[in-house]
């Protein structure tokens, strides 16, 4: 069994999957309520599935690029997961965006379909991470205090 994550879009979802295929996904506007609302999306997740996180065999999260809080949440939320239940992650990357602008509010949530066959791939060859960081495509734009 596998918890995916994706928080990289103003649309956030997270899905348990099998080897084969999505069992039960939810997907939900989180713009300004992510880090509240995460947490409570899974455990009712788990709750429709009539699954426990002590069920889990691994964990498979978008990583990037997208929202650079997003990504920030969903990737510590993953790591959390993964240290406390001793269990595998796959980060999944997307598409370097180069040199061009991520405009968030046109950044659309990820097919999971695509994210469990990428992270199957990585767990099948063995290549489940300690740790996942967010990916951005290139520095992220945090400012300086002066």
């Amino acid at each position: 069994m596998f918890l995916l994550i994706d928080t990289s879009s103003k649309l956030a979802q997270v899905a348990l999957a099998n080897q084969e295929k999505i069992i039960n996904s939810l997907k939900w506007d989180a713009r300004g309520v992510l880090s509240k609302e995460l947490l409570k999306k899974i455990d009712e997740l788990f709750k429709k599935t009539k699954i426990s996180p002590k069920d889990l065999n691994g964990l498979i999260v978008y990583s990037g690029p997208g929202s650079y809080t997003g990504l920030r949440i969903g990737v510590t939320m993953v790591n959390s997961f993964a240290y406390s239940l001793k269990i595998p992650i796959a980060g999944i990357k997307g598409p370097k965006p180069g040199a061009k602008k991520i405009d968030i509010q046109k950044l659309e949530a990820i097919n999971l379909n695509v994210l469990l066959k990428k992270g199957l791939k990585i767990f099948v060859s063995g290549g489940g991470e300690i740790i996942v960081s967010p990916f951005y495509g290139k520095e992220p734009n945090v400012g300086s205090h002066s």
